[in-house]
């Protein structure tokens, strides 16, 4: 069984993975099992209306602001959990 699990650093100098039209990390855990996303709650883009939500098994917005640890200000932007699951797999 093959299970991913990503969470995308929100630190300035992490990558943009999801700035691309079909971002390669969400098509990638479409191939997993089972797959958990913890991504910017991008409603407005492509690859939220081309991926996300005709493919997720489940999505969960989070209320609220994300902060992490020690930080002093959150998150510039709401963030959601998207779990892709295969099925028959698992």
């Amino acid at each position: 069984m093959s299970t991913r699990i990503v969470f995308r650093p929100t630190s300035e100098g992490s990558p943009n993975f999801l700035s691309k039209p079909f971002p390669a990390p969400l098509e990638r855990g479409l191939e997993a099992n089972l797959s958990v996303f913890l991504i910017p709650a991008r409603t407005d883009t492509r690859w939220f209306h081309d991926i996300v939500l005709p493919k997720a098994k489940e999505i969960r917005f989070i209320r609220g602001r994300l902060k992490f640890g020690e930080a002093t200000n959150s998150a510039p932007f709401p963030s959601m959990v998207v779990v892709f699951e295969r099925k028959g797999e698992l």
